[in-house]
């Protein structure tokens, strides 16, 4: 049995605050009615923990504020200790429809944190029951906030981005009876002012008819490592059937890169799926038939997507998707690793909480390189994420533990403090350098990282996410104790392959393809260099040893173990040959990564005794899907008026082009990604009475 604030379900910490029962028996000479200590079997049986229903009875309709007519439910902020719930009457929720709620809310309740410890103290819940009551399911919660808007009163919609872009949706109790509520609490003084209260208006649940065709994904989950030359499997994506019709043969496809690098894959067999179901694809199936897993082959930082394009594969218009807005699921910023690097992690790669730990408490993690086949490693360096909303500089105690238990670490390896700057927190990533710690050197086995509070405000709050993939390997550690912890948490160590002791670089690339380029023009890419040794790699120049290509390097740079430095070079042909040259490193790692760089000048002038006659011709645009921009080659065999327009599928003009008098033979044209939303499109080519017509496909 605890207080309020313990039992709040987003608080888990070790805590002495409360109140505790044990020992409880209830007896007479002859029985035991009733035995409880933890420990001996129970009579008659466990104890049932239950969450009571609200106390306090303030909730009333009030003319003093609301958002629109002259009436609002209103509980005012003069009574201490509330813990008291506003219900809504059972309501149903209908078949065959998407459904979410909605309302307005002004909040004034200024004391939501008075004594600046991060902890809610006057604030409300949202819940919904399905069983009349009975029990009460956690939706979200919020508290007073001074951007609210116009009248102080906030419009709280799907997505409201403040506690988690929670979706309100409702969907899932179709055919059920339910009811929503509202549960402000308050602490015991008035510490940071006493407001008008909380005011709830204009509740809408709303309904929306389902498309009859309509599929997507979510939740795309990519484990770590990802580093060059590992296979990884084990990652997946559930592609649902949001329609009210069953649909097969599901044309959907993943992704990694872009459209410079990388490489997108047909899901086949392609998916059958009735109406309202899932299925969770293993993406690591998709990728090589007899040998399952993705592989890396180049190093750099790329966003993995997947998506679905319903009645892409057929001309039949009526077999699209109606809604297009769900077809993508996205993981973005995924880091791949040179070879002999490896990035740990147990978190799903999202984040959307602030975690707080006590003082002498806080987050700790378990790491198991064996389980990805490193058997001896070093500790190069260790990426946090922390909380950006501190304004001064923070400390914590960063403990590295070996192996212990499942739940519990072993010896401390090292212990030192670490200073986390502003400018080090989100959006930006903490790095703490641990390649000189020489106990941190040739391991095996598991080990534990731990970061110990030091401030009595909780500062610096890692950053975390719901529990999706991190069970069993983030706890709750005081230097003795380990809990469990039911958070996912953003802290990456990086390790090394024990060989990689020396000064190390490798290149983001081993050959660099710039293909054809005009004469007078130019091409510019960007390159990276990676330092995947155990010791810093200082790099004092880059040159070409062609000057085709142009590198632009700046100043020399000192790169510690897993960090990179990205530069461009530019190929501008000074002929219509082939070009070729080495890159040229100049650093203290005493082999080099050798790099090639190739391209192949062009002129736009043919010889008219090779001129082939031109037809009237629009060819499939290049790349397709693309993400950013694709290259449209087209031709005219006569000159004219002519247009190149894009619509889509419903027929809908959304670009135009190219338009005008066009002179006869080859041409080509480029559509650029911006301010469209990812789906099909049709790019329809007219001139005079002859048309043609291409699908192309766009992935964010």
């Amino acid at each position: 049995i605890s207080d309020r604030t313990v039992a709040a379900p987003w608080n888990y910490y070790l805590r002495n605050s409360g109140v505790f029962v044990d020992n409880i028996l209830l007896a007479d000479d002859d029985n035991d009615y009733l035995f409880y200590d933890g420990e001996q079997d129970p009579v008659p049986d466990d104890m049932i923990p239950r969450r009571g229903p609200g106390f306090g009875d303030f909730w009333e309709l009030s003319d003093e504020s609301s958002h629109s007519g002259d009436w609002s439910a209103w509980n005012d902020d003069d009574h201490f200790n509330l813990q008291n719930a506003l219900d809504t009457p059972p309501f149903d929720i209908p078949e065959g429809l998407t459904v979410w709620y909605e309302f307005w809310v002004w909040c004034d309740v200024p004391d939501y944190d008075s004594n600046g410890d991060n902890r809610l103290e006057d604030f409300y819940q949202m819940y919904v029951s399905n069983d009349e009551g009975e029990s009460w399911e956690y939706i979200t919660h919020d508290y007073a906030r001074a951007e609210s808007g116009g009248d102080d009163w906030f419009h709280y919609v799907p997505g409201t981005p403040w506690t988690g872009n929670v979706e309100l949706d409702l969907t899932d109790y179709e055919n059920e009876t339910i009811q929503l509520r509202w549960l402000f609490y308050t602490d015991n003084d008035h510490g940071d002012g006493n407001g008008d209260g909380i005011f709830i208006d204009d509740l809408e649940v709303v309904g929306v008819n389902r498309n009859l065709r309509d599929v997507g994904m979510e939740n795309l989950h990519l484990p770590y490592p990802t580093t060059v030359g590992m296979r990884r499997t084990g990652f997946s994506v559930d592609c649902h059937n949001y329609g009210l019709r069953d649909q097969d043969n599901i044309y959907a496809r993943w992704k990694w890169g872009d459209d410079e690098v990388g490489r997108t894959y047909p899901i086949i067999p392609r998916p059958d799926i009735v109406s309202g179901d899932f299925m969770v694809i293993d993406l690591s199936d998709y990728v090589d038939r007899n040998n399952p897993g993705w592989t890396p082959t180049v190093p750099g930082v790329f966003d993995v997507t997947t998506f679905t394009e319903l009645g892409a594969n057929t001309q039949d218009e009526d077999d699209d998707d109606e809604n297009l807005t769900n077809d993508t699921a996205r993981v973005t910023g995924v880091r791949v690793w040179p070879s002999g690097m490896y990035e740990l992690g147990h978190d799903n790669r999202t984040y959307r909480y602030a975690l707080n730990f006590d003082r002498g408490q806080g987050a700790a993690a378990r790491f198991s390189p064996a389980d990805d086949g490193i058997e001896d490693y070093s500790l190069a360096a260790a990426h946090f994420r922390f909380n950006g909303a501190q304004d001064v500089t923070t400390t914590f105690r960063l403990h590295v533990l070996g192996e212990g238990g499942d739940n519990a670490p072993g010896e401390e390896l090292v212990s030192f403090e670490v200073d986390v700057p502003v400018d080090s927190c989100l959006p930006n990533n903490m790095t703490v350098p641990l390649y000189a710690r020489e106990e941190l050197q040739g391991l095996n086995g598991d080990f534990w990282i731990w970061i110990e509070i030091m401030r009595e405000d909780y500062w610096p709050q890692i950053i975390g996410d719901e529990l999706i993939r991190g069970e069993g390997w983030y706890f709750n550690h005081d230097g003795e104790n380990t809990v469990p912890f039911e958070r996912d948490m953003l802290i990456h160590p990086i390790i090394v392959s024990t060989g990689e002791v020396e000064p190390n670089l490798a290149g983001s690339e081993q050959r660099v393809e710039f293909n054809e380029v005009y004469v007078g023009e130019s091409l510019t890419l960007g390159f990276s260099l990676y330092s995947i040794g155990l010791q810093p790699v200082t790099i004092e120049n880059v040159t070409s040893s062609n000057e085709a290509f142009t590198v632009d390097w700046r100043d020399e740079v000192t790169l510690a173990p897993g960090e990179a430095v990205t530069f461009d070079i530019t190929y501008a042909p000074p002929d219509d040959n082939e070009h070729e040259a080495n890159l040229v490193i100049q650093s203290n790692d005493e082999s080099p990564p050798s790099v090639i760089l190739i391209g192949f000048g062009a002129t736009d002038v043919e010889d008219p005794g090779e001129t082939m006659p031109v037809v009237f011709e629009l060819d499939e645009p290049y790349p397709n899907p693309f993400n950013s921009l694709t290259r449209i080659d087209y031709s005219l065999e006569s000159p004219g008026d002519a247009s190149l327009v894009l619509y889509d599928l419903s027929g809908r003009k959304i670009r135009t082009i190219v338009q005008g008098w066009i002179p006869a033979g080859r041409h080509i044209t480029a559509l650029k990604a911006e301010n469209l939303p990812t789906g099909v499109y049709l790019l329809k080519l007219e001139a005079g009475n002859k048309t043609a017509v291409r699908k192309v496909a766009l992935l964010r």
